[in-house]
């Protein structure tokens, strides 16, 4: 959030003509403070660009009553009260009413209707509803024939919960397709676990049919058996069970999750293993070991056993050689109903075998499959919730932190969090500051909206070309813009001849700004090239400053610049010229030397040449060979 307007244009420069270890105000803070805070005169001092200003100074410390403890609004009033008081509070303000004050309105709402901002489906459905009520109030005003806020709070509500309707284990549909596409990048193709559990499975299978072969043939005549044993049928079946996966083997194969392809995944997933335990559960049903008559009539009954004990090991494991997600499990038992249906009217499996109590066994087995995949997927949702909960916290403190700390010590930040060293020293830093002339006279006549629009506006075009540049951006303090280049970790290049180049950039930014809207507005950059160090500073609200005489003899050459002018030290002259010869550039500009016995400042203050280093020069934009300022 970034202030703007005379208020804390006057408040530095109390700051800066500050007695040391006393807080100095003005006469409009005296007249807002209470009678136990204590104060006396300290008379008239001149500030820069205010004249003579009268200040005060506090002599006694300020204790803050104590606030009596007040009662939840949820306990004391209902919802419908809730929305007039709060309709009540926006209609008695502007419509220039302001996006902070919009956003502690939201909260507000959803505070005393029992919640709290948070990324549940719900909450984002209130959070969005509440902003529709703000957003309505400020396009029109409601008279007492209106709908109440509460029906519009209401309505907008509905609109969202249709526009946000939930899946299983309240997954929106966006949430749903990124849980899947997750489920099948983590579990088939991040790591190959999805090609190594289709080769195992593979190979399990193809020894199985191998050993069972050999098991036939050997015990044919041990047992006696008096039909044939069909073979062939059964290793036809074996077959189209092992290359039921070859689509799926081949779908790994690809570089890349197709986007939007997860339930047809999904589907493939589900044929594959069903394909495979049916073909397998045929290819016993072929060999005629389900039949009683193959059997001396003396063993009929410990065979039907054995078949039992045999098959129904085969089917629990085939079943489960793949994960599933609960939609795709959830077709198991009308899929083994079917199978069970296709052998017992195609493959002559007759009530001697006992084809019903295997039908209630295998039947079962299909609803404990429903049952282990409904428990683990829904495991696997609430890891996935976290896991994105994480991410998602990780990426926007990532994102905060980028503000406010260079990125590659942000970097540095994410990967171990706990280190004991944020001081940096950089000998050789470039630094560059921006000052707006002319803005904090336009500010004082501007709505408060419009001073945020138009700095958003110069701001944002100095970040954007801040970020081409290279250049981390230190801080902004008023209309005062502050970038640098030096060693790692500030910045991943030090170019003084690209920091003079921004500041020309700048120059012409505010200068195309200002035509654009007609606005009398210019831009003074001062750069200068110095030891500095840099560290993380605060607590709670920690920044990465910058601190030094380098920053001083900055201070100075951007306030006693030319207006739409880049003035630089000789520190930095002597540094970009290095920086040509080193890297071979062609510089887009020169710098000429201003000869002047003093430097002075737009309000008529004087600084010695040795308070910047003994020279200040001037860059002039180089055109056709010629040079311009």
């Amino acid at each position: 959030v970034q202030l703007e307007g005379d208020t804390v244009n006057t408040a530095a420069r109390m700051m800066q003509t500050a007695m040391a270890g006393r807080l100095q105000f003005g006469e409009a803070t005296r007249a807002c403070l209470p009678e136990n805070i204590h104060y006396e005169l300290r008379g008239e001092v001149f500030m820069k660009g205010k004249g003579n200003v009268l200040t005060y100074l506090v002599t006694s410390p300020f204790v803050p009553p104590t606030a009596p403890p007040t009662k939840s609004l949820r306990s004391t009033c209902g919802f419908e009260s809730m929305i007039a008081s709060t309709r009540a509070s926006t209609e008695n303000e502007s419509t220039s009413l302001g996006s902070a004050t919009n956003a502690m309105n939201v909260t507000w709402i959803l505070g005393t209707a029992g919640m709290q901002p948070s990324p549940t489906s719900r909450s984002r459905r209130l959070e969005g509803a509440a902003w529709e009520c703000l957003r309505s109030d400020r396009q029109s005003q409601w008279g007492d024939s209106s709908p109440s806020r509460k029906a519009r709070f209401d309505q907008a509500l509905h609109s969202l919960s249709r526009s946000d309707s939930t899946n299983w284990q309240g997954f929106t549909h966006t949430e749903e397709e990124n849980y899947q596409r997750w489920f099948f990048e983590r579990l088939w193709f991040a790591t190959g676990d999805g090609t190594w559990r289709i080769l195992r499975t593979s190979s399990i299978l193809a020894a199985l049919t191998a050993g069972e072969c050999m098991m036939l043939l050997i015990e044919r005549q041990r047992l006696g058996l008096k039909g044939s044993i069909n073979i062939s049928q059964y290793l036809l079946y074996r077959a189209g069970a092992l290359a039921s996966s070859v689509p799926l083997f081949c779908l790994l194969q690809s570089s890349r999750l197709p986007k939007k392809f997860s339930h047809t995944l999904q589907a493939i997933l589900l044929s594959a293993e069903f394909m495979m335990t049916a073909l397998v559960f045929f290819s016993y049903c072929v060999l005629g070991l389900f039949n009683a008559g193959v059997f001396e009539d003396d063993q009929i009954d410990i065979k039907r056993n054995v078949v039992l004990a045999g098959v129904v090991p085969v089917f629990v494991w085939t079943s489960s050689v793949y994960p599933l997600g609960f939609g795709a499990a959830a077709w198991w038992p009308i899929l083994t109903i079917g199978m069970l249906a296709f052998a017992h009217n195609w493959l002559d499996i007759n009530s001697v075998c006992n084809s019903l109590v295997l039908a209630f066994i295998l039947f079962n087995r299909s609803c404990l499959i429903l049952i282990r995949n409904y428990l683990t997927d829904k495991r696997r949702r609430k890891r996935y919730r976290m896991m994105r909960g994480v991410l998602l916290m990780k990426k926007r403190i990532g994102d905060v932190l980028s503000t406010l700390m260079p990125p590659l010590l942000v970097h540095d930040l994410l990967k171990s969090p706990i280190l004991d060293h944020h001081q940096h020293v950089f000998e050789s830093a470039t630094v560059v500051q921006s000052d707006l002339c002319g803005f904090t006279a336009l500010v004082s006549q501007r709505a408060p909206e419009e001073v945020v629009e138009m700095i958003g506006q110069i701001f944002g075009r100095f970040d954007a070309l801040a970020d081409e540049g290279g250049l981390y951006k230190v801080e902004t303090v008023g209309d005062a813009y502050i970038a640098a280049q030096a060693e790692p970790p500030l910045s991943e290049d030090a170019s003084p001849c690209a920091v003079v180049s921004f500041g020309l950039a700048m120059v012409e930014a505010v200068r195309d700004w200002s035509e654009r809207r007609g606005e009398n507005v210019s831009c003074r950059v001062g750069v200068h090239t110095g030891f500095c160090i840099g560290g993380i500073v605060g607590s709670a609200m920690q920044r990465y400053h910058l601190f030094g005489e380098l920053l001083t003899a900055l201070d100075v050459l951007e306030s006693t610049a030319p207006t739409a002018r880049v003035q630089v030290s000789g520190a930095c002259r002597q540094a970009v010229v290095q920086d040509i010869a080193a890297r071979g550039l062609v510089p887009e500009f020169t710098l000429e030397w201003r000869d002047v016995p003093h430097l002075e400042t737009s309000k008529g203050a004087m600084h010695d040449l040795e308070e910047v280093g003994g020279s200040a020069y001037l860059v002039c934009v180089s055109i056709g060979g010629g040079r311009s300022p």
